[in-house]
């Protein structure tokens, strides 16, 4: 059995894609990082398949055995879907869409099939994987991984927002079988029915709102402006003054947030950097 990891990147560089990708390293045959969107410094609605400089450099030092295929080309994707945000689709009553993380996730999918995948493990950029998920391949059905949902500085004990750790949510970590048809719209959910099974077995730290404790303030400050830049112009159709001014006040905001400590804390983020990570679950 051969699983595929796939993940989407483009637009903002996640704060925590080093560590996703060491979490699921271990747990899979290979990983498919599509990477390409805007360029938030010179946004141009035209140009959607610009790459992040930065991942390219973290998947050369990470992939110490050559498991990791970068896509930075576009033309091979096959499913060609409406390229919209979520804004647009529904003002145009678009029954089937994409907007740039949709369409990335599904030429991840398209290559994984082509690599020959029998199942797909799919993962957000922001999430990271606990040690146990290493125990997928002894598992037959699809998983979806139970979710925590992390925020504020990962220290100790990290921080637990609503809901709590006893609610997965639906886009938690999950494998299916692969197929070609697959394809992704919005903030990556399947639109097509896949079998999903829940399990109590893995678990997921979700850290969208969450950074490390020993990053500056003002270098978290921009990547919550551009998490949620990038966030307001998909779900709103926002542009241009209107979308930094709103995205740099939902940023304050969401770092502002009261939150509740908790245990536990993913391992993966708080005790090793992922090389490291990587060297000791082989």
């Amino acid at each position: 059995m051969k699983i595929a990891g796939i993940c989407a990147v483009g637009t903002y560089y996640p704060l925590w894609f080093k560590w996703t990708i060491a979490s699921i390293y271990n747990a899979v045959d290979e990983i498919i990082v599509v990477n390409g969107g805007l360029d938030i410094k010179n946004p141009d609605l035209n140009e959607t398949e610009v790459p992040l400089e930065q991942v390219s450099k973290d998947i050369d030092k990470l992939d110490v055995d050559g498991k990791i295929i970068e896509i930075t080309d576009f033309s091979k994707l096959k499913c060609r879907l409406t390229l919209t945000t979520q804004y647009e689709a529904n003002k145009r009553n678009l029954p089937a869409w994409y907007d740039l993380r949709g369409r990335n996730l599904t030429l991840a999918n398209e290559v994984a099939v082509d690599r020959g995948a029998d199942f797909i493990l799919k993962i957000d950029s922001d999430q990271c994987c606990y040690f146990d998920v290493l125990d997928v391949r002894d598992e037959k059905a699809a998983l979806v991984f139970y979710q925590y949902e992390f925020a504020g500085s990962i220290g100790e004990t990290g921080y637990l927002l609503y809901p709590p750790p006893n609610s997965p949510f639906n886009d938690s970590v999950f494998t299916y079988p692969a197929k070609e048809s697959q394809f992704y719209f919005g903030g990556g959910a399947p639109v097509i029915g896949v079998y999903r099974e829940p399990t109590y077995k893995y678990h997921a730290a979700h850290l969208r709102y969450a950074y490390p404790e020993w990053m500056p303030e003002d270098e978290v400050l921009k990547y919550m402006y551009e998490r949620m830049w990038f966030v307001y112009y998909t779900n709103e159709g926002l542009w241009g003054d209107e979308l930094e001014k709103k995205a740099m006040s939902a940023a304050k905001d969401a770092l502002s947030r009261e939150v509740v400590s908790t245990a536990p804390s993913p391992e993966v983020v708080r005790y090793r950097n992922p090389v490291e990570y990587i060297e000791v679950t082989r």
